[in-house]
């Protein structure tokens, strides 16, 4: 295994995006609310390279538009 080390951190821009993205893939089918969890966002803790805050603000910006 060769280790890499981390990717630069993604301008704020991107990381909303992949906010956005993991939202978009955990959404059922059809109109009815779902549950979303911060832990549902632990596999993109690498590349998104933000804290708690920034994904719950995030996800209140997308919420909003």
């Amino acid at each position: 295994m060769i280790n890499r080390g981390l990717p630069a951190p993604p301008d704020d821009d991107t990381a909303a995006h992949i906010v956005r993205s993991r939202l978009q893939s955990r959404r059922p089918y059809g109109p009815s609310a779902h549950l979303v969890h911060l832990t549902d966002f632990l596999e993109d803790r690498v590349d998104l390279q933000r804290d708690d805050d920034f994904v719950k603000q995030a996800m209140f910006e997308i919420v909003r538009t």
